[in-house]
């Protein structure tokens, strides 16, 4: 599918994904070197953005319940547990 119309800016009615790492940490040392912050950059994304829905804020994961996550699997990783 053709989507050159809506890709190609950061604007109202383009599509869009946008991420933004924090860079105050030792992991910045040396980041004027583009290559160096792919390879070796920092892991944690600050803040995230997926056409236009804000997925991480200020480190933390907001388009979901993470509690609701991880108790569901515990439950079914105790549930396999159970079936041994």
């Amino acid at each position: 599918m053709r989507r050159a119309a809506e890709c190609g800016r950061i604007a109202p009615g383009f599509r869009a994904d946008l991420a933004i790492w924090g860079m105050p940490g030792v992991e910045a040392a040396g980041s004027w070197d583009a290559a160096t912050l792919l390879l070796a950059g920092p892991t944690r994304v600050r803040n995230l953005i997926v056409e236009g829905r804000r997925v991480v804020e200020a480190g933390v994961l907001k388009a979901l319940d993470l509690g609701l996550v991880l108790r569901r699997q515990r439950a079914l990783a105790e549930a396999l547990a159970v079936d041994k």
